[in-house]
């Protein structure tokens, strides 16, 4: 999958979730979460950034965002920060050269 591809999935993905009232936390279903962090994993070599620290870097902090976030009770859907994922997508965007 190519990179912007990868990267607007999970950027609609973001954009279509619920907001969680009164936070900048958006709900989304896990399993989507971590399946748009895997196709960003395996776009990153075809981009020609799997060995660019910074793409590795912005990755971790994706994975991170994603292992940590809190689960929303009776649902398979998790709490995470709206803003920081659209920080790291934007820079992995500059990155890919979009």
């Amino acid at each position: 999958m190519d990179l912007l591809v990868a990267i607007d999935t999970l950027d609609d993905l973001v954009h279509n979730a619920r907001a969680v009232p009164m936070t900048d936390q958006v709900r989304l279903p896990r399993g989507s979460l971590e399946a748009a962090t895997e196709q960003l994993r395996a776009a990153l070599p075809a981009a020609g950034l799997g060995a660019n620290p910074e793409a590795e870097e912005l990755l971790g902090r994706l994975e991170g965002v994603a292992r940590s976030a809190k689960r929303v009770m009776l649902t398979k859907d998790v709490r995470v920060d709206k803003d920081e994922l659209y920080e790291i997508l934007d820079r992995l965007r500059a990155l890919a050269g979009a």
